[in-house]
């Protein structure tokens, strides 16, 4: 059975200062792939997320690897023209992104000069403005945000563990213990479990959004990177 319609999907090149649309068409067995855009965001681009219009997508990038530059970047691109209509700076070593399910937020996980200043930006989608920052004392590796929009969730591999920060106070809420390298986040959409991918351990931690703790953990393989939930 062909698709009803062609879908778009975002593939993120690291390592260029591009990101590039694939138009897909064909069956849901024999898909086929074609570049239909290239387009130029800032350097080392390393986080995307579409808004849930699919109006806009948010490319965060980290400027470099080397923490020397003073600012990352949000490039944010128009699906209609696939063009940057603007960019929004944060702080340096931007790496992950994610967006409300309602829109109109958009919180980047950055590293910073080290260590220390690591943060999460919030930027309001509609003036595609940073209104406030998350300051952390850990780097972040992965972030989700709940669907209520009450909480994000951020992952730690440095010490295998997943915090929960309210939006409103910016307070960790809960501090859970998962894997080893926890490296990928996904929330599923009723909000009631969080899923995490442990890069060393080759599993992957569910978590409870109720109790805030891990309820089980499944063996998926060797390091397992990122993860998606089905809507």
């Amino acid at each position: 059975m062909y698709l009803q319609r062609a879908k778009v999907v975002l593939a993120l090149v690291l390592g260029l200062a591009l990101v590039q649309f694939l138009f897909v068409k064909g069956d849901t067995n024999t898909p086929q792939y074609q570049v239909v855009a290239t387009v130029s965001v800032g350097h080392y681009p390393r986080g995307v997320a579409v808004a849930p219009d699919g109006a806009h997508v948010y490319v965060a990038t980290a400027c470099g690897f080397n923490r020397t530059c003073n600012s990352g970047t949000v490039s944010v691109i128009d699906t209609t023209t696939n063009t940057v209509v603007t960019t929004v700076n944060v702080p340096s070593g931007a790496t992950e992104i994610a967006i409300s399910a309602d829109g109109q937020f958009a919180y980047v996980a950055s590293l910073g000069q080290d260590a220390t200043s690591s943060t999460i930006s919030v930027i309001a989608m509609a003036s595609n403005s940073v209104i406030s920052a998350m300051n952390l004392d850990f780097e972040p590796s992965a972030l989700a945000v709940s669907p209520n929009g009450k909480f994000v969730y951020v992952t730690n591999e440095d010490d295998d563990t997943m915090y929960v920060i309210n939006v409103t106070n910016h307070s960790v809420v809960a501090t859970i213990k998962v894997g080893n390298k926890p490296v990928g986040v996904a929330i599923g959409p009723d909000g009631q479990y969080v899923y995490v991918t442990n890069w060393l351990d080759g599993t992957m931690s569910v978590v409870s959004t109720i109790a805030n703790s891990v309820v089980t953990t499944i063996e998926v393989g060797v390091y397992p990177a990122t993860v998606a939930v089905s809507p």
